[in-house]
Parts: structure tokens; C-alpha cells; sequence
């Protein structure tokens, strides 16, 4: 970890930055990658299922900026949100044009691009919630 390879005022003196997203709809998008070019796709259900059973950081982004319990990102910025965060956080740290390009990386990718309310069933929502619970609460996502 690089927190433990660093003097504690270097580290705390550092800007954290990380990205989040709405849970439920980053597992569905997460589900759609992984299965990319296949042609037999497993129920969202299956799929959800065995990704859960290898651990909640297969689903979850929490240990991304956390440790434990707490995150350690300064600056949790929300994907849906980003423009708007990055904009707050360019100028905060001096950079009034933070922004991001208009790039579409990865669209085409979500054959099915209904909204994640519209697909997931309520057990599946529940699995997410459960597995997603701290950085639910953290920024406040509902399904």
C-alpha cells in the first residue's frame, strides 16, 4: 500500500483523489463488460451471485478509497456528477478548467441500456445494497 511506503506528512499532506458511481448502476455496466463479446450471457442474477461469492470487492469499490472502515480519499468525486465535481475541485485547488474530455470510451459496450431500476430484479438490488452498503451511505445513493 502506498500509505505504508510513506512518511505520515507526506501522505496526509497528499491530495486523494477517487471516482465512485452509483452502485447499482456500475455492476450492471460491470456485468455488460465482462460478458462483452460473448454470445451466451449468463441472467444478471448468476452473474451477480458468483461475483459476490469471491468477495464484496468484486462488486464493491470501497477498498478503492478506504481502509477499513474509513475512507482515505480527500476528494470523493461522483461519476454521475462529475463535470460539476471536477469543476468544484478545480477550484478549490487552483485549476479553474479541470474538466474531463468528451470521450466515449467504452459506449456501444451496453447492449441494453434501459436504467438500472428497470433491470435489476429486487433481489438483485438487495445483493447490491448489501454489498455496496458503506459507500451507499457514504454519498447517499438509492436505488
Amino acid at each position: 500500500m502506498v500509505q505504508s511506503a510513506l512518511p505520515r506528512e507526506i501522505w496526509e499532506s497528499y491530495l486523494k483523489i477517487s471516482i465512485e458511481r452509483n452502485p447499482w448502476d456500475r455492476v450492471l455496466s460491470q456485468y455488460w463488460w465482462d460478458l462483452s463479446g460473448r454470445e451466451d450471457y449468463p441472467p444478471f442474477s448468476t452473474w451477480l451471485a458468483k461475483r459476490a461469492k469471491r468477495g464484496t470487492h468484486r462488486v464493491s469499490n470501497w477498498d478503492i478509497y478506504a481502509i477499513g472502515d474509513e475512507p482515505i480519499a480527500s476528494h470523493l468525486l461522483r461519476y454521475e456528477m462529475l463535470d460539476a465535481d471536477l469543476s468544484a475541485l478545480g477550484r478549490e485547488i487552483g485549476v479553474p478548467e479541470l474538466a474531463m474530455p468528451e470521450v466515449h470510451a467504452k459506449s456501444g459496450v451496453r447492449p441494453d441500456r434501459r436504467h438500472y431500476r428497470d433491470v435489476l430484479s429486487p433481489e438483485d438490488a438487495g445483493r447490491v445494497a448489501d454489498i455496496c452498503r458503506r459507500e451507499i451511505t457514504l454519498l447517499g445513493y438509492e436505488f
